[in-house]
């Protein structure tokens, strides 16, 4: 079964966990880590920032 998204979907989540996250730092260090899962027919997207000690929570997006 093929499970369509439209491309613009984590554009902007990922952009600001750069700019907001990432690059507002010092020393500008992290990781982004992006996942998906389909459950139910429902997708399931994350995007999670990791800041060194600091984790912020998952932005979640889901959609039938």
């Amino acid at each position: 079964m093929v499970h369509i998204t439209p491309k613009i979907t984590l554009q902007p989540l990922v952009e600001n966990a750069i700019l907001h996250g990432i690059l507002a730092k010092d020393n500008q260090e992290g990781a982004i880590l992006i996942g998906g899962n389909i459950a139910n027919k429902v997708i399931t997207l994350t995007v999670q920032v990791q800041l060194g000690d600091i984790e912020i929570p998952d932005i979640i997006i889901s959609s039938k």
